[in-house]
């Protein structure tokens, strides 16, 4: 992998970018990062194929891979983290990660995707999951069932709807909620009422309107909130301000930093 202008992660601890880098064996690979290297193909994968000590994958924003390049991982049964974002041709190979159970965090932003291609893997014990701008709809979500330790949810840009969106209802543990650009109203903003730990969201190009202020202010651990084209107004947003003092809010009118404390 380094060889190709890769990185790797070194027993859960150091990242070696070149050959020097590496300790003296034995040591596992526990990671491995091609990131937006756009010379890498499904070929260069084979050499570390069902590698049990990989952790970490992140494959994100590479034009020459494939849903082929999942094969390479297909008895990689430690892997935890998927990182697809950006990588458009790879969700046709999801089903070569049927085996790999321990995946919590899934990463498919702009991925070409259809239901068929997530099934596989959509019965995890999920706490990070990316499928903003796919094709995602609301008659997927009932597969991924076993999110309620979910802490990051991003959906931004799908074709989802509040009725879908409940689904997520008892996902009390959410940390970081992006929806905008949905079909989300204020119903279904009620969904997420409970998700009391939220420090970042994205409600932007949605109906969301000032009905939704007082779930809203309740969400006291916000520090970051993108709200621009919403039905939320002026008074509205001042409300927010008042509420939330120490969060950056970004609305049609520009950004209100957070106050000093």
């Amino acid at each position: 992998m380094i060889s190709i202008g890769g990185s790797v992660e070194i027993n859960n601890q150091n990242t070696a970018t070149s050959a020097s880098q590496l300790p003296p064996p034995p040591f596992a690979v526990t990671g491995i990062s091609l990131r937006d290297n756009q010379v890498v193909t499904n070929e260069d994968l084979k050499p570390i194929a069902d590698s049990s000590s990989v952790e970490t994958l992140r494959l994100n924003n590479i034009a020459n891979i494939s849903g082929e390049c999942l094969a390479n991982f297909s008895n990689s049964l430690n892997l935890r983290v998927v990182d697809c974002n950006g990588s458009g041709k790879v969700g046709d190979g999801l089903h070569y990660l049927a085996a790999c159970e321990r995946i919590d965090d899934l990463q498919l932003w702009g991925v070409a995707l259809s239901l068929r291609d997530v099934i596989p893997v959509a019965h995890r014990k999920y706490k990070r999951i990316n499928l903003g701008s796919t094709k995602v709809t609301d008659d997927w979500f009932p597969y991924f069932d076993e999110v309620d330790d979910l802490e990051v949810l991003v959906l931004r840009y799908a074709n989802v709807s509040d009725d879908g969106l409940a689904h997520f209802r008892n996902c009390n543990s959410l940390r970081n909620l992006s929806v905008g650009g949905t079909k989300l109203t204020d119903a279904g903003l009620k969904h997420f009422q409970n998700c009391l730990q939220l420090e970042g969201t994205i409600i932007s190009e949605t109906s969301v309107s000032d009905a939704s202020i007082e779930i809203l202010s309740n969400f006291k651990n916000l520090k970051r909130m993108e709200i621009e084209n919403t039905k939320i107004t002026p008074a509205g947003v001042e409300k927010l301000r008042q509420a939330l003092p120490q969060c950056d809010i970004t609305w049609d009118g520009g950004t209100i930093k957070p106050s000093k404390p």
